[in-house]
């Protein structure tokens, strides 16, 4: 008797190989070196974690590593990414995460979700609804929900995104393209604070899974992609909206892809235009008065054409899974949730923007009405950031040398028909943000970017090897294919080690850029003695105003209202209190700063908190933080 395999059988032995256990090195000095950095301000761990995702890349580069794997890699190495950074401190730290801890604790408080409150995060249910839940079921509190289960959910993105490049291009570029998607500081930093956005960014990957996922019934393919669809818009607003821009362009392009060369596509237009039924009234009149019967056996003429072009625009619709049924679904799906919760606030605040990027329309490609264009030829205050930036700048480069090499058919690859689409309304979202006034700064740039990436990542590997192709053609001389690959990688590796801070670190430590490798680095984050801080003014702050520096009150937000210390003194509030944290009595200063236009910052500087503290009184210090007021009858 022949004794049949299973072919879903493991073999217990290739679980013992190098190549396979190398990589669970990765989240483990991730865990060992953020514990490090907490208690014994070491950093050497994490640096050996970087060093090791930098070999991985390379080895992958150069095929030493099973493509069966790549998978198993990416996972690991995203986790890693994403651990090193959240695990530093032992409360939240960054920018919007501190307000969404504070609405999701008082749901968690008042056990009721109140859907009229009037602040736009409340309308997210990836934090308003999916914390609670989070925080019931697995019995852990809200701040490590938020620094480990978050992150472990957000981590399944890459993963994602390597599914859906492989299908459409090769293991070693769809590799390659994450890695890229990884290694930006957006992803495992601003990321890490924006929990309502992790949450819609892998309902987006879903969204391109179902896109490409040929095999599945269309009308599956249409259920699942409306449910990822409405899960993006209840997940978060900004990702939506540009996500309802992008479907907009696509369905135009798709139904422009259908078409004849542009000439011809013109002269048709005119055509449909001239057998339209509303043409024909006038035509008719026209020819009634004119005496110019010939028009009306012209429009006889260019029915069945037009007839045919719609039937063909029809069953275009019938096998995508973008259509503008769809689309309109989605849309009326988002502006009613948008206006029936959280008091409208959403659906004033994207109006506000509208508005606001319309009336100045005249100040196109003026950089301090864009922020995009701003940090392009904004010039940095160190040579190493400069050399970053041009980093950043050779990177959308080749993303531009990629668009255009599909556009030209060039490309080499089998990108879904939907999936062009998609990338080429991406990119010129992408390009709208760098020219159009207003409009990147909304999300911010870098999270723009970060957005526009998990689509065009591909297309920078493309580029890459598109314009190493044509230099090597130029310049005559031979390099394998196995060669570019090692360039492509070595170009990611210089750029995972100037986004983690490990340049900075090295050759620039004064400067640092990471609080995963510089404990003493200025940045949105609470120790134990901050947060018993906050607390007590919680208790004890009678209502009164609370005012902190730019990086204080941003964490300072997760307990209680907390305003920012202005640049000029004198607009503080007598009536108030002055919360110091450990960096300001470590350094006697405050940081301040102020804005103008598109989120450009005008002025940042560190100053003394002498001048704002006279005439008040310290009514709390507890060793890492102090508390001052003008009434003193607090202190106990």
């Amino acid at each position: 008797m022949v004794k049949k395999s299973l072919p879903n059988t493991i073999e217990l032995g290739k679980l013992v190989t190098p190549s396979f256990l190398f990589p669970f090195l990765l989240p483990i000095l991730s865990i060992l070196g953020a514990y490090a950095m907490n208690v014994y301000h070491f950093n050497g761990l994490t640096i050996l974690m970087i060093l090791l995702i930098a070999v991985l890349a390379f080895m992958v580069s150069i095929g030493r590593l099973p493509s069966k794997l790549y998978p198993l890699i990416i996972f690991l190495i995203s986790i890693s990414l994403l651990f090193h950074k959240s695990l530093i401190t032992n409360y939240i730290w960054g920018w919007d995460i501190n307000s969404e801890y504070f609405l999701a604790n008082q749901v968690i408080s008042n056990s009721i979700w109140n859907e009229n409150l009037p602040v736009s995060y409340n309308s997210m249910l990836s934090v308003m609804i999916l914390a609670p839940i989070l925080n019931s079921f697995i019995n852990c509190g809200l701040v490590w929900i938020m620094k480990v289960v978050y992150p472990f959910i957000f981590s399944l993105v890459p993963v994602g995104l390597y599914y859906v490049f492989r299908k459409q291009t090769s293991t070693k570029i769809a590799f390659l393209a994450v890695f890229f998607f990884m290694i930006q500081f957006t992803f495992y930093t601003e990321m890490l604070s924006l929990l309502r956005q992790q949450v819609a960014e892998l309902m987006l990957v879903l969204v391109l899974v179902i896109i490409i996922s040929t095999p599945l019934d269309i009308k599956n393919r249409s259920l699942l992609v409306v449910l990822f669809g409405m899960s993006i818009i209840v997940a978060h607003y900004g990702l939506a909206l540009i996500l309802m821009i992008i479907l907009i362009l696509s369905i135009v392009l798709l139904y422009i892809s259908k078409k004849e060369p542009l000439g011809w596509f013109k002269n048709y237009w005119l055509k449909l235009i001239r057998s339209n039924r509303v043409m024909s009234v006038v035509l008719f009149f026209s020819s009634y008065f004119s005496g110019l019967a010939a028009t009306q056996r012209r429009r006889v003429e260019y029915q069945p054409l037009v007839s045919e072009k719609l039937e063909r625009y029809r069953s275009m619709e019938r096998t995508s899974v973008i259509s503008s049924s769809f689309i309109v679904l989605l849309l009326v799906f988002l502006l009613t949730w948008y206006i029936y919760t959280s008091d409208s606030t959403i659906f004033q605040s994207l109006m506000d923007i509208g508005r606001n990027i319309f009336e100045n329309l005249y100040s196109f490609m003026d950089p301090n009405a864009t922020q995009g264009l701003n940090l392009v030829i904004e010039e940095q205050t160190t040579p190493l950031r400069n050399i970053h930036k041009y980093f950043y700048l050779g990177s959308e480069l080749f993303i531009a040398i990629g668009i255009l090499a599909l556009l030209l058919g060039k490309d080499g690859m089998n990108f879904n028909r939907e999936y062009k689409a998609i990338s080429i309304a991406t990119f010129l979202v992408l390009v709208a943000g760098v020219v159009v006034p207003f409009f990147s700064s909304q999300m911010n740039t870098t999270r723009l970017y970060h957005v526009a990436l998990i689509i065009l990542a591909p297309y920078c590997v493309v580029g890459m090897l598109t314009l190493l192709n044509i230099l090597k053609s130029l310049l005559r001389v031979n390099i394998s294919r196995k060669t570019l690959f090692k360039l492509v990688a070595i170009y990611f590796i210089l750029l995972l080690f100037f986004d983690t801070g490990l340049v900075y670190q090295a050759l620039d430590s004064a400067h640092p850029t990471s609080i995963a490798l510089n404990s003493s680095y200025d940045f949105p984050k609470f120790n134990q003695y901050e947060v018993s801080g906050g607390y007590w003014l919680r208790d004890n702050g009678y209502n009164q105003t609370v005012y902190a520096d730019k990086y204080r009150s941003t964490v300072l937000g997760s307990i209680l209202p907390c305003e920012e210390i202005p640049t000029y003194f004198d607009l503080v509030s007598s009536q108030s209190y002055i919360f110091l944290g450990t960096q300001n009595l470590m350094q006697g200063q405050i940081l301040v700063y102020s804005m103008a236009g598109s989120n450009i910052i005008l002025q940042e500087s560190y100053q003394s908190p002498q001048e704002i503290l006279k005439s008040r009184y310290r009514v709390y210090d507890n060793g890492g933080s102090n508390i001052y007021s003008e009434v003193n009858h607090l202190v106990s």
